[in-house]
C-alpha cells in the first residue's frame, strides 16, 4: 500500500514522503497514530488541501532542523577505546554508542538518523552524519582517544615441559628416598636376626 507520511518517522521517511507499507502495518499502526494517511483513497480536492498544510509543516520543521542542526554540529563526541600490543583494538565505536552520547546530552535522536561510513576500531578524530530532516543533515565530530592496557602472555610449550619436568624429578626423588627406607628396615631386620643368631650361639657354647 502507498502512504502518505504526515509526520516525520525516520524509519520510513518525513512529512510529505510517499512511501510502499504492508496492509496491515498501514491500518493497524500508521494511521490511528496520525503517522500516514493511505494515498490511493484521497480525492485530488482533499489531497490538495493535505499538501498544503503538509507543505506548511514541513517548511516549519526543516527551519526547527536548521536551528537543532547548528547545536548538535558544535558537539565534540569523545570516547576511549582499549588498544593492546601492536595496535589491536579491543572493542569498537559504532552507531548505537553516538547515538547513546547524544541521547546522554538531552537531543532526541532516533538510531535511523545515525550515520557512520564504518566502526571504529582505531583512536583519532572521525565525523558522523546526523539526519535531522529529509533536507537538513549536519556533521557531528567523533574523538576517538587509545588506552593502552596489558595483556598476560600464556605460558608456552617449554615453560609446560619444564613444570612437567620438574615434577618427574620430585616424584623420582620421593620413590628413591621410599627405597632407601625400605632398605634400611630391611637391612636393620637383617641385623636383628645375625644378632639373635649370635646370641643363641653364644649360650649353646656356654651350656656345653
Amino acid at each position: 500500500m502507498e502512504v502518505l507520511l504526515i509526520e516525520d518517522f525516520p524509519a520510513l521517511g518525513y512529512v510529505g514522503d510517499t512511501v510502499q507499507v504492508r496492509n496491515g502495518y498501514a491500518r493497524n499502526f500508521l494511521f490511528p497514530r496520525g503517522i500516514a494517511v493511505d494515498f490511493a483513497s484521497r480525492k485530488a480536492k482533499e489531497f490538495n488541501h493535505i499538501m498544503a498544510g503538509i507543505t506548511a509543516k514541513r517548511s516549519r520543521l526543516r527551519g526547527e532542523a536548521e536551528e537543532l542542526g547548528k547545536k548538535v554540529s558544535a558537539e565534540r563526541l569523545s570516547f576511549e577505546l582499549k588498544v593492546g600490543a601492536g595496535g589491536k583494538a579491543f572493542g569498537s565505536v559504532g552507531t548505537r554508542d553516538i547515538l547513546k552520547a547524544l541521547q546522554d546530552r538531552g537531543y532526541a535522536i532516533d538510531k535511523k538518523q545515525v550515520r557512520l561510513n564504518d566502526i571504529i576500531k582505531s583512536a583519532g578524530e572521525f565525523e558522523a552524519e546526523i539526519q535531522l530532516h529529509s533536507e537538513v543533515v549536519v556533521p557531528v565530530t567523533v574523538d576517538v582517544k587509545a588506552i593502552a592496557v596489558k595483556v598476560a602472555k600464556p605460558e608456552g610449550k617449554k615453560g609446560r615441559k619444564k613444570e612437567a619436568s620438574d615434577e618427574d624429578q620430585i616424584e623420582g626423588e620421593e620413590s628413591s628416598s621410599v627405597v632407601e627406607e625400605e632398605q634400611l628396615l630391611a637391612d636393620s631386620e637383617s641385623g636383628e636376626e645375625l644378632d639373635a643368631g649370635f646370641i643363641a650361639e653364644e649360650e649353646a657354647s656356654e651350656e656345653e
